[in-house]
């Protein structure tokens, strides 16, 4: 597989993956006129059905656990928090 071909699917598979999985299909039909191109885009979502949802729930079961703040790191004392991480939004 020549690297152009690579960059295609690549391009096509995160493109898709971005669409709720009922779309992906007719997303590729629509994007890509090289079946073959399609059919490893396809290949290669069929491997993610499941492993989102898995991922998310690990997210969610980090995020619910207690935080405790380090009173020091290294030789420095932490007098604040300044900041928290933002929301993963789907």
């Amino acid at each position: 597989m020549n690297s152009a071909r690579f960059a295609r699917i690549e391009a096509l598979f995160h493109a898709a993956l971005e669409r709720p999985a009922a779309e992906r299909e007719s997303f590729l039909q629509a994007s890509e006129p090289d079946p073959d191109i399609r059919a490893e885009a396809s290949r290669l979502l069929a491997r993610t059905v499941g492993r989102d949802t898995t991922l998310l729930g690990a997210i969610a079961a980090a995020a619910a656990l207690p935080q405790s703040s380090p009173q020091t790191i290294g030789p420095y004392r932490v007098l604040r928090e300044l900041g928290v991480g933002g929301e993963l939004h789907r």
